[in-house]
């Protein structure tokens, strides 16, 4: 009997997805998660069609963003460094040396003629610009009385910068300028900048270096999904049987404002819900598939309790699964992706909209 209430649930469950979907795109080769969370929402299509893209540029974006914002210091400038040195073959910051220090110099490239100086800093709200004022005027004329080969200096930093860091570099480009006796083109760049002439014209290879774990499921088999499935089996939590099959709101995402990268993580993982589905009715005991979504949920609503961004809280459900470092291994990944996702759609993790959400 057992069997045939487990049959009933994954049939009901599979029916509440596809009700959802318009006619058209219940024939298209996608998973019913994705499918319902497109339904009706010009945001899931445009999820989709990340998905289907080639080389995830959305997401390596997202990424930049998040460590452009929230390094400082030192790792700032690793950050930085790790892209100039993709991008120029002849990129090197000098390491301090004694009391020479770095003579002002945090990367140079082009043969010793492009200079870069960095500034990672998270300022508080009514700080002025004296800091980051005084940082650019010290470092370029350091630099500049150090290093006879400048003819372009690059200030690249994090930090707000307002009228009078923009007067202080207009001032240097006219002092500096074509004609003067030290020509040298004066630069600032913000993260804007970094994206648009560095990162974005790396290969997908340097991206995934710099960015490990990105969305992508051409090699993950249903091998690699299962020890993450079984990793639920720690625990036993009782199943609410009211509360197990509920439609997926097609604005769930955006009711929990996850980001733009776990939201293409998630549309990743659930091209391969199928695979998914398939296993679990396969087995003998038809209400694993419950048990497993009710310690998931468990386990998210520990981390919940702990965290109050939500992309905090899918971070700490991805390592709850599979470690800290899961992102260096792009397959193990793409395997927590496709887990949390089936979870996240089965309404089990994660907030729910109500109907007039």
């Amino acid at each position: 009997m057992a069997s045939v209430v487990g049959s009933d649930r994954l049939h009901q469950r599979r029916q509440v997805f596809l009700e959802a979907v318009p006619a058209e795109a219940r024939s298209k080769p996608i998973s019913l998660r994705a499918a319902t969370l497109a339904h009706g929402t010009k945001r899931g299509l445009q999820d989709l069609r990340m998905v289907s893209g080639p080389y995830w540029r959305e997401w390596y974006r997202a990424q930049h963003d998040s460590l452009w914002t929230t390094r400082t210091g030192d790792g700032f400038e690793a950050y930085a460094t790790s892209v100039l040195t993709a991008f120029h073959p002849d990129f090197v910051n000098p390491e301090p040396a004694g009391s020479l220090g770095d003579r002002k110099c945090d990367g140079l490239a082009d043969g010793g003629t492009t200079f870069y100086a960095c500034y990672g800093s998270r300022q508080q709200p009514g700080s002025t610009e004296a800091a980051i004022v005084s940082k650019i005027t010290s470092d370029f004329e350091g630099a500049v009385e150090k290093w006879s080969s400048i003819e372009e200096w690059r200030f690249v930093t994090n930090a707000r910068t307002g009228p009078d860091v923009a007067a202080l570099i207009i001032n240097l480009q006219a002092e500096h300028g074509e004609g003067t006796e030290r020509p040298i083109r004066v630069r600032l760049w913000k993260g804007e900048h970094l994206w648009n002439e560095v990162i974005s014209q790396l290969s997908q290879a340097d991206l995934d270096n710099i960015y490990p774990g990105a969305p992508g499921v051409a090699h993950v088999e249903l091998a690699d999904l299962l020890p993450l499935i079984e990793v639920l089996n720690d625990a036993f939590v009782p199943i609410d049987d009211a509360d197990v099959i509920r439609e997926v709101p097609p604005n769930k995402m955006d009711f929990n404002q996850l980001s733009e990268a776990r939201r293409i993580e998630m549309n990743s993982g659930r091209r391969l819900a199928t695979r998914i589905d398939a296993w679990y009715e396969s087995l003998a005991d038809p209400d694993v598939a419950d048990q497993h979504g009710a310690r998931f949920q468990s386990i998210y609503r520990e981390h919940a309790a702990n965290h109050s961004d939500p992309d905090e809280i899918m971070e700490a459900l991805y390592e709850s699964l599979a470690g800290s470092g899961f992102r260096r291994n792009t397959l193990l990944a793409n395997s927590v992706y496709a887990v949390t996702a089936y979870f996240f759609d089965s309404c089990h993790i994660f907030e729910t909209p109500s109907a007039e959400a």
